[in-house]
């Protein structure tokens, strides 16, 4: 028998040492407005989740924007 599994997208978490996933959400990345969907979704995941921004000075810009963008929504609460 075949199971169908209905997923809204790509899963973005976190992963504890004692490997648990936290903070995890799901961003379909074909509706991402951006030329990098997925340096975008990775970005806004850790932006909106509170994670601290990486230090490379290298960062793709889209990552950098979905940061922000992520960061943003979730400092309106």
């Amino acid at each position: 028998m075949a199971y169908k599994i209905k997923s809204k997208g790509t899963t973005f978490g976190t992963m504890t040492p004692e490997g648990k996933v936290i903070n995890s959400m799901e961003i379909d990345i074909n509706k991402v407005k951006s030329d990098d969907p997925i340096a975008y979704s990775y970005g806004y995941f850790q932006g909106k989740s509170g994670q601290p921004i990486e230090k490379d000075k290298d960062l793709a810009k889209e990552y950098v924007r979905g940061y922000g963008i992520g960061k943003a929504e979730r400092e309106k609460k």
